[in-house]
């Protein structure tokens, strides 16, 4: 094993599970997973924290609050990776100015993984506010000086692929899929085992020093109508295709009715939102979804984007930009930027392989 070590920040979390995973497997380094009150408080990260520690991991309970106990811990710290939550991405200036004192730390890798926020700065919010956070979070790292890399890995397969990118699925739809627009927008679909590997591959290449990496192996980007013809075939079923317009998408975030402007329904929003078969939401569970489609409700203050709730407006505006705008491959990236390309050795999940898991 490496002697250098590693601590990871948000290694409960959705995607920090998936790069803790990654980092414990290969096996290079000693990893040291910070923890907190609330971690503890949580009986659903039990089983995972047990697992981590019988693979190797050391917890460390610590704070972000705390200045002089981070310096403390980050003493020892060669790399430091983070995936903290999204609603919580502006902590990490705390961290950033605990590694500025320290001045030890080879490499810091913050929160990102998904859009790359520095070409998100014409976005709608609420999505607007977390790219602005991360990229206010970039710019102290740089004007810090810390040795940095930023991961960009674009669309979380578990989030997208699974439902054919069908908002508030995580299978499959039986019968009827809806597609943004013409759907021909491309997209990167990304196996959230791989986002890990390539997490753990850069942390420490001298290639990726002070660089933003993107995760863009060819065989994974398709467009959402690309992907639902490949799962018609793959499951020999043809599903009906209902068509959402740009102007659709926002009328109904807005939560106004489309033809006459007045207020949707509780049940046409929940259309929306929570198509036909089995449910799960964006970025949230069915059970948080239907909270907050109640909270809505019981607001009656539908006739404001701004009053919807937050995680809902979030998810809506990112799938806005991903698939009305086709945000992700509007830009060229170089291959010494792209992931599959700096590392060939990793045998990544591709579209076709993600998508037979459901058959």
């Amino acid at each position: 094993m490496d002697s250098s070590k590693v601590l990871i920040i948000g290694s409960t979390g959705y995607i920090g599970a998936w790069i803790t995973k990654a980092c414990l497997a290969s096996s290079r380094h000693q990893i040291f997973l910070l923890t907190g009150p609330t971690t503890h408080a949580s009986i659903h990260k039990l089983p995972l924290l047990l697992s981590y520690k019988q693979a190797g991991a050391t917890l460390v309970e610590a704070s972000l609050d705390d200045h002089e106990s981070l310096v403390s811990l980050l003493s020892g710290i060669d790399y430091v990776i983070s995936a903290i939550a999204e609603n919580q991405i502006e902590q990490q200036l705390k961290l950033v100015r605990a590694i500025k004192q320290v001045r030890t730390i080879k490499r810091f890798l913050p929160s990102e993984y998904g859009v790359d926020p520095d070409f998100m700065e014409d976005s709608i919010a609420p999505g607007s506010v977390l790219f602005e956070q991360k990229r206010r979070v970039r710019r102290a790292v740089e004007e810090s000086g810390i040795p940095h890399t930023y991961v960009v890995a674009h669309c979380f397969a578990g989030y997208f692929l699974s439902g054919l990118a069908n908002f508030g699925r995580f299978w499959p739809p039986a019968a009827k899929v809806q597609i943004y627009g013409d759907g021909n927008h491309k997209v990167v679909w990304m196996a959230e085992e791989d986002i890990g590997k390539y997490v753990v591959k850069a942390m420490d290449d001298v290639r990726t020093l002070n660089r933003t990496i993107y995760v863009r192996p060819p065989s994974n980007i398709k467009s959402q109508m690309e992907v639902v013809n490949l799962w018609e075939v793959l499951s020999g079923k043809t599903l009906q295709k209902e068509h959402i317009t740009e102007q659709q998408w926002l009328q109904k975030i807005q939560g106004k009715d489309l033809e006459s402007g007045s207020e949707s329904t509780m049940e046409e929003r929940r259309s929306l939102l929570l198509p036909e078969g089995l449910l799960d939401g964006v970025l949230l569970t069915p059970s948080r979804m239907e909270l907050l489609l109640e909270e809505e409700e019981r607001r009656r203050r539908l006739t404001h984007y701004e009053n919807l709730p937050w995680e809902l407006r979030h998810a809506f505006s990112i799938f806005y930009h991903i698939f009305f705008e086709g945000v992700i491959m509007s830009f060229p990236i170089s291959h010494d930027n792209e992931a599959s390309s700096l590392y060939p050795e990793v045998n990544h999940v591709d579209i076709n392989s993600y998508l037979s898991r459901f058959l």
